[in-house]
């Protein structure tokens, strides 16, 4: 997985901006990735960041406990010298850094009482080229080692291990390999396992391997469709030709390409596509990993309740036999990763060019311009990092930031750019700011733009409000360090390690990038006596003349243009190398068709099926009136204050536009005269955030869907939490802010178009398999509401109101409807307190957000059967072209008989998901990802494929499982075990942030579940066995119950037989 802060990584990164450097570099960590993505978030499934629910009683996340420092520097411990020892009180941990006296490997403990525990390991490893080798050999290490020789060992362990987070990530400038658990013994596992496919893989001896993970020219038969010619396929190949697809993460790429065109940086460590067959060999893949690979430059990790004795004398048994490297990498580190700050005064912008396609809305107003400075030379201080942290949420935090503002009202783009603002996860920090949506022959304007928006800021300075709001903030988040589903421990590890690769473990202390309360205080005190702080940034950026201007904008033809210059590339590779590649293709399928055998899957080590808890692990709540509190749930003294509105029954026009309203709330101001600025200056200075989302919860009776009013606070400003909440529902201005809420539809319809279309076009695909389902009764009501608050439907009314507020006529039709959609949605009659506090604190929290609440709206035109007609939904089986797709995604949605069996119906899902669908759409058929989940509620199966250069073949594969599950060749008991294993390990919920378990507890609220319901789940889960799963495969063999779609180019999915095709964008668009 290559993560370039962006994706999953991105969105977090806009949403958490304010951030200080270690939760930044965390959030960066968060794609979609190899091994994370074989259960993706289901399109019947809550959609991630959409709820939470809670007003939770403060306490500390660690409960108060004190971590006892146990070593000291200069200990001598199982082969290890301690280097430092520093009790870290901001995060209640102690971290202890120790160097391997023989290799000089480094080793990292942060010891504290969390028990999600986390092990990690990683290298320096800076491209040279872009033949993406980081990028290949970090899957491709992946792929069987000495100690366990099968074909893919992680996807063992992810179905069989109660692992919280399995995952490798390819940065610019080095590779990590996180892993963590909340059981000991499985953490040792997945580690044991990662150690030995990083110090001894099987790849550095098999030239096979790379043609599955790198790249291979696949002759027509051999897995293509049949009518289809020879083609370049490969999984990091066909994931990179999705990174090229998108716009955004093309912009990203290029800003830190044009800022360092003399070291590592201007390569791209993923691999550019196009360079990838024409320079990536076994050979420079093989002396890559010699070079990078040895472990005494690489950086080990541990984390949480475990033993540090323990921890080192492990790692000290997989190091025996290592002595220090040669340290020439280490001398020339600097100028591998280091840019000298130069003056580029006159220095012409780099211009890039992607494909949109013509038909693509506003083709002409899609360019994309950022101002971009490389800021450091030296190290940053934690006083930089938090300054900066505060300084992106100043300026560029929300739209009515000082900068943001000035920049959005100009009219030349519509939203910011891509990653504007601070980006100090590299060695040094760029500064990044601009403009996109922006029309042709108007790119030369942001420049100036930019620079005249930072001088007015530094000569009129900044409102001291505001300054405080920003500080608030970013104070919030750092006490809080809300990780979402990445484990702390993880994040911590994806902060610390760049700082020990880049300067290595002897400068002063480690622990700098854990402290903020110093940091914090100083910026306060300065801010006290009205040192302009954030003046003297503004300054300073101007100063510095390493500054280069990326523009990037659209050139129609470009796609085909592509596609004949990936034609001659093929024909080029063929030429030079036909006889070695097509040997390593035969022997590369020949290993892929091939069985592991018994010995070596034994030698795996995985937790046993006996072992699993019986019992459901449950979340302890009462109701009271309107109130659902949860007394048990610990915070870090926070409290979380969500409002629950059931939206069941609003029209499907309402549910299209449900998700603008909720994003509308606090963008709009307030009709009693509080302005945007205003009203977001009080959020940031009295709260942690207010926010909305949608819960769909589909079950046999329909499902219920929620609106969500999200917000938190600390505990003493819960009244004015309350207060917040009701006045942006009560007397949001709807209709006296045209400018902004333009703004805010322009932002929805760019977003939908790089996140929902290209980032997650499997999600969109499924949610609209599960809304195609062939039923007429309710079953799929939650599914059909998903589809259009998320899918087409939601698009295509975006389009339509911005165009209908570009007229001066029409443009109050558009924020009335946006009004009454929100008085039906969010009024008392159907709302709730999802809390977590005590019964006295929810009363009082319920009745000062319910009295405030307005009783008005009457739910007009309201369904409680949605059709498909009504979704504008041809059939059970269509496609819906994408103009800029170089890949696809495809997905199928069945509906299972009744009487199926739920728990072999679950473990049978992990079976499709693992055994099946990863070997023959992943590594057989060369696609980024793959899923299958059966979804318990509605009794639906889900299939899906992310960046899959096929569409016929994958889904005869996806309609072949039934047949797969009942072929008693497929697998056997002990294979049904482990994944039964894994099924319960997904069950667990021990390790949730507050938020998370809220979020949970709130599902299981709307589906109407009991406690006994999931205990006999559970049981069922483990009572599964082979022969149940092969009876569920005989109930999903029938198609008549089913549904498929798939996204792609026009062009594919025309090769490809698939009709109809609907267009991107409808006729009235």
């Amino acid at each position: 997985m290559i993560t370039s802060g962006l994706s999953r990584a991105a969105a977090k990164r806009a949403q958490q901006r304010c951030l200080a450097a270690a939760l930044r570099r965390a959030s960066s960590a968060v794609p979609r990735s190899r091994h994370s993505f074989v259960r993706p978030p289901m399109a019947s499934e809550p959609r991630v960041g959409c709820v939470g629910a809670s007003v939770v009683q403060c306490r500390r996340f660690n409960s108060g406990k004190t971590v006892p420092v146990v070593l000291s520097a200069g200990d001598h411990l199982h082969g290890f010298t301690v280097v430092q020892a520093a009790t870290v009180p901001d995060i209640s941990a102690v971290l202890y850094v120790l160097e391997h006296d023989l290799s000089g490997a480094r080793f990292l403990a942060l010891s504290n009482s969390d028990p999600n525990k986390c092990f990690g390991a990683a290298f320096p490893t800076p491209p040279e080229d872009n033949s993406g080798v980081a990028h290949v050999l970090e899957h491709s290490v992946l792929c069987g080692s000495r100690a366990y020789p099968t074909k893919d060992p992680f996807a063992t362990l992810l179905q069989s291990s109660h692992q919280t987070f399995l995952n490798a990530l390819t940065y610019p400038d080095r590779t990590c390999y996180p892993v963590s658990s909340c059981n000991s013994q499985d953490l040792y596992n997945l580690a044991d396992v990662y150690m030995d496919a990083l110090l001894h893989p099987r790849v550095v001896e098999e030239d096979f391997i790379i043609r599955q993970e790198g790249w291979r020219v696949q002759q027509s038969g051999e897995g293509e469709e049949e009518e289809e010619s020879s083609s370049l396929q490969g999984v990091v190949y066909n994931e990179m030709k999705g990174v090229y697809s998108s716009a955004d993460m093309l912009h990203y790429r290029m800003v830190g390409r044009a800022l360092n065109p003399d070291n590592c940086y201007r390569f791209d460590s993923g691999g550019d596509p196009l360079m990838i067959p024409k320079e990536l060999s076994q050979e420079r893949l093989v002396s890559f990993y010699k070079e990078h690979y040895h472990p005494g430059r690489a950086v080990f990790w541990f984390y949480g309740d475990g033993d540090v004795g323990q921890q080192a004398e492990w790692l000290a048994s997989k190091l025996e036999g290592y002595t220090r490297p040669d340290d020439s990498l280490q001398s020339d580190q600097r100028e591998r990763y280091m840019q000298p700050l130069k003056d580029l005064t006159g220095h012409p912008p780099r211009h890039v060019t992607f494909d949109y396609d013509p038909k693509m809305p506003d083709f002409d107003s899609k360019s994309q311009v950022s101002v971009c400075w490389l800021l450091n030379d030296d190290r940053l201080t934690p006083d930089d990092r938090i300054r900066l942290a505060v300084f992106d949420s100043l300026m560029l935090g929300r739209a009515s930031s000082p900068l943001a503002r000035r920049l959005l009202d100009s009219g030349i783009g519509k939203s910011l750019a891509i990653g504007s603002g601070t980006q100090d996860d590299l060695r040094q920090a760029i500064y990044s700011v601009g403009l996109k949506d922006v029309k042709r022959g108007d790119e030369e304007q942001v420049e100036g733009l930019v620079l005249q928006c930072l001088e007015e800021i530094q000569r009129d300075g900044v409102d001291k409000l505001d300054v405080q709001a920003a500080v608030n903030a970013v104070e919030f988040k750092l006490r809080e360090f809300n990780t979402g589903r990445l484990p702390r421990g993880v994040a911590w590890f994806l902060a610390v390690a760049p700082e020990c690769l880049y300067n290595g473990t002897g400068h002063d202390d480690v622990s700098d990038i854990m402290r903020f309360e110093a940091p914090l205080r100083r910026l306060k005190e300065e801010l006290a006596v009205n040192v302009p702080v954030f003046e003297g940034i503004v300054g300073r950026i101007l100063a510095n003349k390493h500054r280069v201007t990326v523009v990037t904008s659209p050139e129609a033809g470009k796609g085909e243009r592509l596609r004949q210059k990936e034609k001659k590339l093929m024909e080029e590779v063929t030429s030079e190398g036909g006889a070695k590649l097509a040997d390593q293709t035969r022997r590369m399928m020949e290993w892929q068709n091939s069985e592991d055998s018994i010995e070596d899957i034994a030698k795996i080590p995985t937790l046993r099926k006996e072992d699993m808890p019986r019992e459901e692990q449950e979340i302890v709540c009462q109701k009271d009136e309107g109130v659902l509190w949860h007394p048990e749930v610990r915070t870090q003294g926070l409290v979380y204050a969500d409002a629950v509105f059931d939206v069941t029954g609003l029209s499907i026009e309402d549910q299209s536009r449900l998700p603008i309203v909720l994003k509308a709330l606090t963008e709009l101001g307030l009709e009693e005269g509080e302005s945007v600025q205003e009203l977001h200056r009080r959020i940031e200075t009295h709260t942690g955030g207010v926010s909305g989302g949608i819960v769909n919860v589909a079950s046999l009776a329909g499902g219920r869907t929620a609106a969500v009013i999200r917000g938190r606070c600390l505990l003493e400003k819960t009244e004015t939490l309350a207060s917040v909440m009701a006045d942006i529902v009560n007397s949001c201005n709807w209709l006296g802010n045209r400018q902004r809420l333009t703004e805010v539809i322009d932002e929805m319809c760019s977003n939908w178009e790089q996140s929902m279309l290209i980032g997650a076009g499997h999600q969109l695909a499924l949610s609209a398999a599960y809304a195609s389902l062939p039923s007429d009764s309710r079953v799929h009501d939650a599914n059909r509401r998903d589809y259009a608050q998320n899918g087409l439907p939601h698009y295509r009314e975006l389009l339509r109101l911005r165009n209908l507020l570009k007229s001066d006529d029409k443009w109050l039709d558009v924020a009335e409807a946006l009004r009454l959609t929100a008085a039906r949605a969010l009024n008392r009659e159907t709302f709730a307190v999802v809390s977590a506090a005590g019964p006295e604190e929810s009363k009082e929290i319920w009745g000062g957000f319910s009295g405030r609440l307005s009783r008005s709206g009457a739910r007009e035109g309201g369904s409680n059967l949605v059709t498909v007609g009504a979704l504008g939904i041809p059939g059970t089986s269509y496609a819906i072209a994408s103009p800029t797709a170089q890949v696809g995604y495809n997905s199928r949605a069945l509906t299972v008989a009744e009487g199926t069996d739920v728990g072999n119906a679950i473990v049978a899902a992990q079976l499709v998901n693992m055994n099946y669908m990863w070997q023959q759409i992943r590594m057989q058929g060369g696609a980024y990802g793959a899923a299958c989940q059966f979804n318990h509620r509605s009794k639906t199966f889900g299939m899906t494929t992310y960046r899959d250069p096929h569409v016929r073949r994958s889904l005869q594969i996806m309609r072949d499982a039934g047949k797969w599950l009942q072929d008693s060749a497929s697998f056997d008991s002990s294979t049904v075990d482990q994944a039964t294993v894994g099924v319960i390990g997904q069950l667990e919920i021990g390790h949730f942030m507050p938020d998370e378990t809220l979020r949970a507890s709130l599902i299981r609220w709307l589906a109407g579940e009991t406690p006994e319901e999931r205990q006999a789940r559970r049981i069922g889960i483990l009572a599964a066995t082979k022969e149940g799963i092969r009876e569920v495969g005989e109930h999903i063999v029938d198609t008549s119950s089913s549904a498929e779609v798939c996204i792609g180019s026009e062009a594919a999915l025309t090769e490809a037989g698939i009709s109809p095709v609907l267009p991107l964008v409808g006729d009235a668009e």
